[in-house]
């Protein structure tokens, strides 16, 4: 834990959790373009405090404000001080040279990098960065995404989860999909994102997307056209995602910041 954190009481039903028992059903937390610090940001963290997951992972723009420890702390420190809430970086958190402050503040979980991979348990998480200003390129033919495909063909895990902040395919009116975000994602079994801030489910090319960027900032309208592969689509309040993860199962829930069950998905290996 770095020296810049304050650590907090935790309750029993807090403890650190055993993510090296693969048989462990584990519970997971992921929140996009969420760091405004505002009431919004605020009803989604406590909706995602009450579930106590083992664990948060974010879609990127961790941070509007320039400044971590205001716009984190106090909706999800409990998380941070832990080491349990694994970011990807999004745009804003490049933006006015905020990218040093980025590492320094997730240190502990990303291991000073822009891009990683984390097992928990039975789901291996791979933590990518679209900007194009990150130091290994952003697109299908970087040396970060060369990396991704080694990570991912070696991983051995039985469920693997790809982050990258700018969407694959959107169907949003205010960024769409990124071309360069298309990488190869044939070996996932989700590909998260957010960037735009909608929620929304595809299935192109027989891999499963979703958008979540509804954790905090305005929300953004939908085009009237849905991409062919759109499956569900959602912008009316802002939310968090709920993953329930067992080696033979993945249970993929988002649910409004009140609570409210909106959209679900099933796999099972």
């Amino acid at each position: 834990m770095s020296a810049a954190k304050t650590l907090r009481g935790y309750s029993a039903q807090e403890q650190i959790f055993d993510f090296s028992n693969s048989d462990n059903e584990i519970v997971l937390a992921n929140i996009g373009d969420y760091g405004m610090g505002d009431a919004n940001e605020t009803k989604v963290a406590t909706l995602v405090r009450s579930w106590n997951p083992n664990a948060v992972f974010t879609n990127g723009d961790n941070d509007y404000l320039g400044d971590y420890s205001l716009s984190n702390q106090a909706d999800y420190g409990v998380f941070v001080d832990r080491d349990i809430m694994f970011p990807c970086p999004g745009n804003h958190d490049w933006d006015a040279s905020l990218a040093s402050l980025y590492l320094a503040y997730f240190a502990d979980v990303c291991d000073s990098r822009y891009y990683y991979s984390k097992q928990l348990g039975p789901v291996t998480l791979f933590m990518l960065d679209s900007d194009s200003r990150t130091p290994d390129g952003n697109d299908a033919d970087s040396l970060q995404a060369d990396w991704f495909t080694a990570e991912a063909d070696k991983c051995q895990t039985p469920w693997k989860v790809a982050c990258i902040h700018r969407a694959p395919f959107s169907s949003s009116t205010s960024h769409g999909s990124t071309e360069a975000s298309q990488w190869d994602y044939s070996s996932m079994d989700l590909v998260l994102s957010g960037h735009d801030h909608t929620y929304e489910r595809l299935s192109i090319g027989g891999v499963n997307y979703i958008v979540n960027g509804v954790g905090g900032s305005t929300n953004y309208p939908f085009s009237s056209t849905p991409l062919s592969g759109s499956q569900f689509r959602y912008n009316t309040l802002h939310g968090a995602g709920k993953m329930i993860v067992t080696p033979k199962r993945l249970v993929w829930s988002f649910y409004s910041y009140d609570g409210v069950l909106v959209d679900t998905i099933t796999l099972e290996k």
